[in-house]
Order: C-alpha cells, then structure tokens, then sequence
C-alpha cells in the first residue's frame, strides 16, 4: 500500500488526509475505484485500526481517501467541535477532491463510515450526493438524542439537558461556553470503551475538552431521517451486543433502507 498526504479545501477551510493507493498503480492511470473516509466519533485519518481495513480494500484494487474533519488532527479550523453537519460537508470536498484525480475513476465512489457519527454522515452524505455509487455504515449513530438518551439514567439525562440549555442561555449573553470531556460529558463512555486500546491512542491526539455546545447539533442529528432516500447500495454492519453504539440502530438503518441493502 503507497500513502501520500493529500488537502483540499472545504467551505474555505484546508482538510488534510491520506491518499492510500496500491504498490502498483502508476501514474497516468485512469479507473481505480475510490472508497472515501471521514473518520468516526472522535477519530482521526492516521488511526492505526482504519490501516487494517484501508490495507485490505487496496489490495483489492480500490484506492483509499481518509481525511481528518476540520478542527481535527491535521486539517485546519477551530478544534473542540464535534459538529456532524460540517463533517458531512468535508465528506462533500473530500468526494470533490477524489473526482478530480486522474487515477480515479469518478464513476465509482463509494464511501466508508466506522464508528459513531462516522457511519451516521456517510449515510446523509450518500442521500444527498448522486456520485456515491455504495455505502458500508459500520457501528451507526442513526438517532443523535436517542443514542446520547441511552447513555444517562432518566435524572441523568435530564439534568444534561438542563446544563445544555444553560450553556445556550450563557452563550446568548455573549459569555464564554463550557467546556466538558467529550468522552464522558458528551458521550458516556462504557468500561469496554475505556479499555479499548486503540481508542486511547487517538485520545490522546485530541483536546482535553469539547465545547459542550457541540451537543445542540447532536441531539438534532438523525441519519435514519435520510435513510429511504439512499439509492446506492447499502451495507450496514454491527456487533451484538454494542454497548457503546446501539445495535439495533444499525437494524432500523437496515430496515428503512431500499434494496439493494
């Protein structure tokens, strides 16, 4: 697998990822498939587990674009936002950028979504750009306050949105946000995430803090909203049970989708 770092703008911000292609493609070459990922919740483009599976997707003869969102690892923007909206719309210049490439083949685009609200935008994304031609969403976010509901008992989950909305109220006075833990203040992490070795490593690439503002778009975030307009193929995958994101919202993407799926 040959990777080079490649940008491109997106809504006047520099996206900065890796382009993976294989050991013999040669340039000027014309036709390479081109799988496109934006990484998942709280994920980067260099994460060691994507290698694995970008390893065996180029040595099948696609090519590979992973990118960070912007405000993350290298691309530029504000850090300490998770805002799936703007994810979605770098997924958008990514698809742009592949397109223009002479190795690729811009008629066969498909896109790759791990994790959390990276399966999620690829979900949207692939509902509103005609050029995606298949999706895999793996461990999906389809309902943002359902998945954020899940995570917190009935006091938890309403003292959060009290703290939500105060924070809204702080920030219309022209104050600073506040600023939470993205993986136990936003999300709620469970004892298998906390242990996940490969989570750690990214962690600890990332802010300390998120704004806890990022939670407004979250809880209006829903991918299942998006899911009957899909035309590409669809392949949706899971783990049961998944205790850091719900199986059976993998099952209602499955289920709303058109065939083939």
């Amino acid at each position: 697998m040959r990777t080079s770092t490649v940008e491109f703008d997106s809504d006047g911000v520099r996206i900065r990822g890796l382009l993976r292609l294989p050991e013999d493609a040669s340039f000027p070459v014309r036709g390479l498939p081109v799988i496109v990922q934006g990484p998942g919740w709280l994920g980067l483009a260099d994460a060691a587990h994507y290698a694995r599976y970008h390893e065996a997707f180029v040595a099948r003869g696609f090519a590979v674009l992973v990118f960070d969102y912007r405000g993350f690892g290298a691309s530029d923007g504000e850090p300490g936002w998770i805002l799936p909206e703007a994810q979605i719309a770098d997924i958008r210049s990514a698809i742009d950028f592949a397109s223009a490439q002479p190795i690729i083949d811009r008629s066969r685009i498909g896109l790759f979504g791990m994790g959390g609200t990276g399966a999620g935008n690829v979900i949207v994304s692939g509902a509103r750009d005609p050029r995606v031609r298949c999706l895999v969403a793996y461990h999906v976010v389809a309902d943002g306050a359902d998945w954020l509901r899940r995570m917190r008992t009935s006091q938890e989950w309403d003292a959060f949105l009290v703290r939500v909305g105060a924070d809204r109220e702080r920030r219309s006075r022209g104050e600073a946000g506040e600023m939470v833990d993205p993986r136990e203040e936003l999300m709620v992490a469970s004892a298998e995430r906390r242990g996940h070795a490969s989570k750690r490593a990214v962690d600890a690439k990332l802010a300390p803090t998120f704004h806890l503002a990022s939670a407004e778009e979250l809880l209006r975030y829903r991918p299942l909203d998006w899911v009957d307009r899909l035309e590409a193929p669809l392949l949706v995958a899971t783990v049961v049970p998944d205790r850091v994101t719900p199986d059976d919202h993998a099952v209602a993407v499955y289920d709303g989708a058109r065939p083939p799926k």
